[in-house]
């Protein structure tokens, strides 16, 4: 299960045509990466100095593989939730072809990481999301091979390694790794980038600045944030010196050739400007706007649904109208209360230098329940570990590469960039993982120089203070773990542990959520779905009752109310909440057939005709409407109708029993022995099981006067039937009859 949200209109998928584009632009990045690696391993090659860098790599991926095995019990692990599990479901779509119609609408996320899941879903099957994390796995280790080349690049080889082992044992990183989430893959493509930049910058020539290009775009396809470094790198070309336009207008081609196809898909869905995708407005309104310390902790739910309705209700649409609606709020309080704005902006660069890792989907310290070596890697008690050490060595760090004037600064203006980037919007733990590498770099370089002043003897007691400083300026306000859980996570384990086939497990997380907030719609909708499922409908009706009276307007709860209502026999109550459904979505099919058979049951007699009839204008090959229009019209007095849903329903089955039987006996009524003759003769042939079939044909016999044949039909249907008085009590009838 995932959070609820309103029912999905079905639309006509939008066949898209094949568009080689970000693929091969994707290899042709990956090829620039590949010849920076292969260029500084054989310099480290012809130095003899290869063993390092291969050890970083292998003791990077052994801690990843590590941590896979320790969390496969983990109920997330093949259930995963929110947008983990949003990814996996847009995966399997597009393992089937759908590649850029997995969606409907404009990209509402970057399309870069569902279609990795749906790559590999496609080549791993139902395995996918194992390979998935074992590929990331393997794309940490790299990443942490990409940090000794870039801090190679940029300072020495020691700081290289050091900031290479840094994020090969930086628990947040691992966690992510091992995520669904485009974050790991992120984390991959900073140094990647920064990496190309210098390569391209070591060539007198301008060609190669099309592969930072091409990576940037490949980038940002994934995250979006990438794209505030465009504007930096531009300004770092030009800087540069020689060949400045020929060189900015190769990089500009190469992102454009990677974001271009799905800008135009886009635009072939909806003709408006979808850059790459249209959750970046509603994004920038979460951390822009006075309420923000309230809408940071809005999560998928009613809360999330509240939102997005302000842009519907203000005649916005999905898409680019919903983006813009939602930047035009957060310009509107940034311009009217500049002061307040000054201080929410305070708030979230305080937040992304502060230890306490902020989650988003969810806590990522809740899961060093599963890791033994997430509670080394990852921690709080005085400091927030390992963000809270080394954001205060990345500022020392920062400090003290300031006044480099060669490639140190292409470090420290990205770091700068991307984190500015990411307070625009907002701060959590995914959203600023991917700067870890250069704040990791940063953080080796000022661990290398305090040694060196420890050595020197050299201002060591005045540099110890400097870090205490910032040591308790990063981890203020760290708050505790939440190890004990909160009704978030245990919103979600109740949803991973249903996902697993383990109800009762999942319903006693859900009891929990619920304890926590007993008025949170969206917890009691899903613990009462689930106590349908465990077949008690009682506690299901009180459940989804609260949840209805605190959001009427919920169709998804008034629906399942109105099946728990059904199961417990309310029939009438069932049909309430079924017709609230249809005053909406009258289009929605199992809301109108429920809706039928419980004013049926609740004798309502006249409206379930109405929607019998609408199903069976809808579902004309089906016969459920058929036989109960026949039922509903009989007992309501018209045997013309009656006996025309019959013979409809005879013309979709000719074996049907019920509606030969009652077809036959509305004949009978109307004194057309012949028809009901036909009838029950034929029942008796093709059901020769049922005494009601002989029943009715001994009294169409005894109508026509034929007692042998009357007795004959009698006598089967008591042999049948022997309990039946009725029966027992025409067969003495005719055997009192004289001859």
């Amino acid at each position: 299960m995932a959070r609820a949200s309103k029912a999905p209109i079905r639309t006509q998928r939008v066949e898209m045509w094949e568009s080689p584009g970000p693929a091969r632009a994707a290899d042709g990045a990956c090829a620039g990466v590949v010849d920076v690696v292969c260029l500084s391993l054989a310099e480290d090659a012809a130095m003899k100095n290869t063993l390092p860098p291969l050890l970083l790599f292998a003791a990077a991926l052994a801690l990843r593989l590590y941590y896979l095995w320790e969390i496969a019990g983990n109920p997330f692990f093949t259930s995963p939730v929110v947008d983990a599990y949003t990814y996996a479901q847009q995966a399997r779509l597009i393992a089937e072809g759908h590649w850029f119609d997995y969606t409907p609408d404009a990209f509402w996320q970057p399309p870069l990481y569902p279609w990795f899941l749906g790559v590999v879903c496609k080549l791993a099957g139902e395995h996918f999301m194992l390979v998935a994390r074992l590929i990331q796995a393997m794309g940490g280790a790299c990443a942490c091979l990409l940090v000794y080349l870039l801090g190679q690049r940029l300072f020495s080889r020691q700081i290289g390694l050091l900031g290479g082992a840094l994020l090969a044992g930086y628990g947040p990183a691992i966690c992510f790794d091992g995520e669904l989430l485009p974050a790991s893959l992120a984390t991959l493509l900073f140094p990647a980038l920064l990496l190309t930049v210098l390569w391209a910058e070591g060539s007198a020539g301008s060609r190669r600045w099309f592969v930072p290009g091409l990576l940037l775009g490949v980038a940002a396809l994934n995250v979006a944030t990438f794209l505030v470094l465009a504007p930096f790198i531009l300004l770092w070309i030009w800087t540069r010196g020689q060949a400045r336009l020929s060189r900015m207008a190769l990089f500009c081609a190469g992102c454009l050739l990677v974001i271009a196809p799905v800008t135009l898909r886009n635009y072939a869905v909806k003709p408006e400007l979808v850059l790459i995708s249209w959750n970046s407005g509603v994004n920038f309104f979460i951390g822009n706007n006075a309420d923000y310390p309230k809408t940071i902790q809005i999560r998928p739910g009613q809360a999330w649904l509240d939102l997005m309705d302000r842009a519907q209700q203000a005649g916005f649409a999905p898409g680019a109208a919903n983006s813009r609606y939602f930047f035009g709020e957060a310009w509107r309080f940034i311009s009217s209360h500049p002061i307040d704005y000054t201080w929410v902006l305070a708030s979230k660069t305080a937040s992304f230098g502060n230890g306490d890792e902020l989650g988003r989907n969810q806590n990522i310290y809740y899961l060093r329940h599963y890791s033994r070596l997430l509670t080394v890697l990852l921690w709080k008690g005085g400091i927030a570990f390992p963000f809270g050490l080394i954001a205060p060595l990345a500022l020392l760090g920062f400090f003290l590469a300031r006044r480099d004037q060669g490639p140190a600064r292409l470090l420290l203006g990205a770091v700068l960039t991307y984190a500015a980037g990411v307070i625009l919007f907002f701060v959590t733990d995914r959203y600023r993982l991917p700067v870890i590498p250069g704040l990791l770099l940063l953080a080796a370089l000022a661990l290398q120089w305090l040694v060196a002043q420890v050595r020197q003897r050299q201002r060591v007691l005045q540099w110890a203070g400097v870090l205490a400083l910032l040591m308790l300026f990063c981890n203020s306000r760290i708050g505790d773990m939440g190890m004990e859980g909160d009704a978030e996570i245990y919103y979600n384990l109740g949803h991973a542990f249903i996902e697993n086939k383990r109800l009762q497990e999942g319903i006693g997380a859900l009891e929990k959520a619920a304890a926590l907030t007993p008025d949170d719609a969206d917890i009691l909708f899903s613990l009462g779905t689930a106590y349908v499922w465990v077949g008690d409908p009682g506690r299901s009706v009180q459940l989804l009752a609260r949840a209805a009276e605190r959001y009427p307007g919920r169709l998804d709860i008034r629906l399942n109310l109105g099946n728990s209502y059904f199961q417990t026999g309310q029939y009438a109550q069932a049909a309430d909440e079924y017709r609230t459904v249809l005053a909406v979505h009258p289009e929605h099919l199992e809301t109108l057939r429920s809706a039928a058979r419980a004013t049926a049951r609740a004798g309502q007699r006249d409206q379930a005709i109405t929607y019998y009839e609408q199903l069976h204008h809808r579902e004309p090959q089906n016969i459920e409407p058929c036989l109960a229009l026949g039922y509903l019209y009989k007992q309501a007095g018209h045997p013309d109708q009656a006996l025309r849903s019959y013979q409809e329903a005879l013309r979709l089955d000719p074996n049907h029993q019920t509606a030969m039987l009652e077809s036959g006996m509305l004949h009978l009524e109307r004194n057309e022995l012949q028809n009901a003759l036909a009838l029950f003769r034929q029942a008796t042939q093709r059901h020769p099981r049922t005494a009601q079939a002989y029943e009715q044909l001994g009294r169409v016999y005894q109508r026509l006067g034929q007692r042998e044949p009357a007795m004959i039909a009698y006598r089967r249907a008591y042999e049948l039937e022997p309990t039946s008085a009725a029966i027992k009590a025409q067969l003495e009838s005719l055997l009192g009859q004289p001859h």
